[in-house]
């Protein structure tokens, strides 16, 4: 008894039905009473039914070199559809954001940084980037983490997001508990019945989504600041 795992290790074929599940490895088969799948890389061939709730989301990571504060706390994470993330560490501001397409050059990576860094901070537009890099991540329709039950024996644990360790110690508890104490707390993060990201036209319209997102928000901040000016023109007009 006990808990074997596999890193990265190229499934071959998988036998899911029966009490004992059989797993063939390039290394060797491996029989389990329960399996979970852990990574979306070849998913579709062994396991389609899950492969179809997730999509690949792209993103583009990098670092500025910064001297002065106003960059918030050690985390920074703001929240919505196209959530972007950066973490200030001395000199250095961290910065992750979501993009259309995936962007396979540094440079073109980099440029993208650039103008999703000068959204929130317009000094950082123009401002040299370090280490970028495109890379590309399952996620769910929803945004939340896919943890749960396909049949009794197969768990899986998807779409981790942009906070993988904290979501696999969630999935690890949530499936542990599953099976010693039969808590049920895991549906609510499972997949959903019918797969919702097939195909180009599941791609097509997370595009038309994403863009039509940016510029809603591209509006948003616009009236934001012109709302703050005619605060500011009001409270000094009082003040006179």
């Amino acid at each position: 008894a006990g808990v074997r795992r596999f890193i990265r290790a190229p499934v071959e074929s998988v036998d899911l039905d029966g009490v004992r599940k059989y797993i063939q490895l390039a290394t060797g088969r491996v029989r389990a009473d329960h399996a979970i799948f852990c990574a979306t890389r070849g998913l579709g061939r062994v396991a389609p039914w899950l492969a179809r709730a997730v999509y690949p989301a792209t993103f583009v990571t990098g670092s500025f070199h910064v001297s002065s504060g106003g960059y918030g706390g050690p985390v920074v994470r703001e929240t919505g559809a196209r959530p972007v993330r950066f973490a200030l560490d001395g000199g250095h501001l961290a910065f992750t954001a979501p993009t259309a397409t995936y962007q396979g050059r540094e440079v073109a990576a980099a440029c993208a940084l650039r103008r999703q860094a000068g959204l929130l901070y317009p000094r950082l537009a123009s401002a040299m980037v370090g280490h970028a890099f495109g890379w590309r991540a399952a996620r769910a329709p929803s945004g939340l983490p896919l943890i749960g039950r396909y049949r009794p024996g197969v768990w899986y644990a998807l779409a981790l997001g942009q906070d993988p360790l904290a979501n696999v110690s969630l999935a690890a508890d949530l499936i542990g508990d599953a099976i010693v104490e039969r808590d049920d707390r895991i549906a609510l993060f499972g997949a959903p019945p019918l797969p919702s990201t097939w195909g180009a036209l599941g791609a097509g319209l997370r595009w038309t989504s994403y863009w039509a997102g940016r510029l809603a928000d591209r509006g948003e901040r616009r009236r934001a600041r012109v709302a703050d000016r005619q605060e500011v023109s009001t409270v000094e007009f009082s003040s006179a």
